[in-house]
């Protein structure tokens, strides 16, 4: 085999090793729960202790060891991105013209309304729209989630700042 052969050939088995990684990548952030809106899947039950709909109990396992810890903005937009979000909560609840994932939420950590473990806070019903601060009733809050209350304004306990909104 010639040296031209050799080296097309490395080039190839290169790009095929690369792209076997990225499909393995793929594969252990692809199948969340979510992704699809089902809630938490079968094996999902990483910790017995979470509150169902927190983000230790809609991620599996294997999903957590990737994770690390790290529960930000940048690294859950890194197997969950902004469009698939976005287009799953439009019309949420099926209150039309609801979306928590709206591009205005964006200057938002996701932990802000997402609890780790504990029960997630429907944060979109402060002064924003209704809800604890102002007037009327809010939007629909999902299943095991709880409004905002002067107690606990978010899933991470910090106040919230609606001029970002």
């Amino acid at each position: 085999m010639d040296k031209k052969k050799r080296v097309s050939l490395t080039i190839k088995l290169g790009l095929a090793a690369a792209l076997v990684v990225a499909l393995i990548a793929l594969c252990a952030c692809g199948g969340s729960s979510g992704e699809s809106g089902e809630g938490a899947s079968p094996d999902a039950a990483a910790n017995a202790d979470a509150q169902p709909s927190s983000m230790m109990a809609v991620h599996t396992p294997d999903q957590l060891k990737l994770i690390n810890g790290d529960w930000s903005k940048k690294n859950c937009l890194g197997c969950h991105s902004r469009d698939t979000i976005t287009a799953l909560t439009e019309d949420y609840g099926g209150a039309e013209g609801y979306n928590p994932h709206a591009a205005h939420t964006e200057a938002y950590d996701c932990g802000v309304c997402h609890s780790i473990e504990g029960t997630s806070v429907l944060v979109c019903n402060t002064a924003c729209h209704g809800g604890y601060h102002g007037e009327g009733s809010g939007w629909p809050v999902p299943d095991n989630w709880q409004e905002p209350t002067a107690e606990v304004p978010s899933a991470d306990g910090s106040p919230i700042d609606t001029s970002k909104a």
